[in-house]
């Protein structure tokens, strides 16, 4: 079965490219385990740099959301 993990992450304000690599890579394993990842609260400048990196592989644009509600809402979907 598929079990999904929304990462709250309303308390970063940005995300460099070491924070990007590690981030990568726990996106990766976590979607080698069949586990679903749903973003909240990510600002601009950090959804951006998301975009622009291979993340964008693992995590759908409509998995990366502006606040916890909308996340809960996605997540929902996907059980």
């Amino acid at each position: 079965s598929t079990s999904v993990l929304i990462i709250r992450m309303r308390h970063v304000p940005f995300i460099d490219a070491t924070g990007i690599r590690n981030f990568t890579e726990i996106i990766k394993n976590l979607a080698n385990r069949k586990t679903k990842v749903i973003l909240s609260g990510v600002n601009k400048e950090v959804r951006l740099e998301l975009k622009r990196c291979e993340i964008a592989d693992y995590i759908s644009e409509k998995d990366i959301c502006d606040n916890f509600e909308e996340a809960l809402k996605r997540a929902k979907e996907k059980m």
